[in-house]
């Protein structure tokens, strides 16, 4: 709830600046001097510096649901929380991405194109965070060969879930990645649209893996 309230102040007052000059209500009295700008911008400022430590505690807190499930060795995981704060940065500036081509397509927003290649790169470093998070749980979890660990990670690679695994790891990370690291087509609005959409995919595919891989196996002992 409270972050849902820092996310609609945060767009309230990024918009109202540009509203109040149209005199809409929806600039809530926001004045159209210098002073009420300058007054805007620190506004945003000291929002920015709440809202960022809020959301990055709100994913670690959804990932420490799962990972303190100790009767759930997929789960119980130190890694959770920050895999589930890179996904989250990956899902997330893939959507702004989406959106902001949507609106400025139908003439609702005015940027040039060397935004989009900036936010593509940026797209890229995520994906390539997210991919170090997930070989690293798997290095972990599989390679000492304990008897749960091990079993849940052969299902990802060999086992019922091995095609969504390597759909994920191919296509949700690998083929947006190469699309982004390639300056040639991050600097086409299309390719980056479309490997937008696709790192939102694979980070679906992600969390499907992570939440029927986990409540499907019943560890040894129980």
């Amino acid at each position: 709830v409270a972050y849902t309230g820092f996310s609609a102040l945060s767009v309230s007052l990024n918009t109202r600046a540009a509203l109040a000059p149209r005199g809409s209500w929806l600039a809530f009295g926001t004045g159209t001097s210098e002073r009420a700008m300058r007054r805007e911008e620190r506004a945003k400022g000291l929002l920015a510096w709440v809202a960022l430590p809020a959301a990055i505690l709100l994913h670690s807190i959804t990932a420490w649901i799962f990972g303190l499930q100790i009767s759930r060795g997929f789960w119980y995981s130190a890694i959770m929380a920050p895999m589930f704060v890179a996904s989250a940065l990956v899902s997330g500036t893939a959507l702004v991405i989406l959106l902001a081509l949507v609106l400025r397509r139908l003439r609702r927003l005015s940027f040039g194109d060397d935004l989009v290649a900036f936010l593509g790169g940026l797209l890229a470093v995520f994906i390539a965070v997210e991919a170090f998070f997930v070989g690293a749980e798997m290095l972990t979890a599989g390679y000492p060969g304990a008897p749960d660990e091990s079993v849940l990670i052969q299902r990802l690679l060999v086992g019922p879930y091995a095609p969504l695994f390597w759909f994920e790891v191919a296509v949700g990370l690998g083929i947006p990645f190469l699309i982004l690291a390639v300056r040639r087509t991050r600097r086409s609005v299309a390719w980056v649209a479309i490997a937008s959409v696709i790192a939102v995919v694979g980070i679906f595919v992600h969390r499907l893996n992570l939440i029927l891989n986990g409540l499907s196996f019943v560890p040894v002992g129980l």
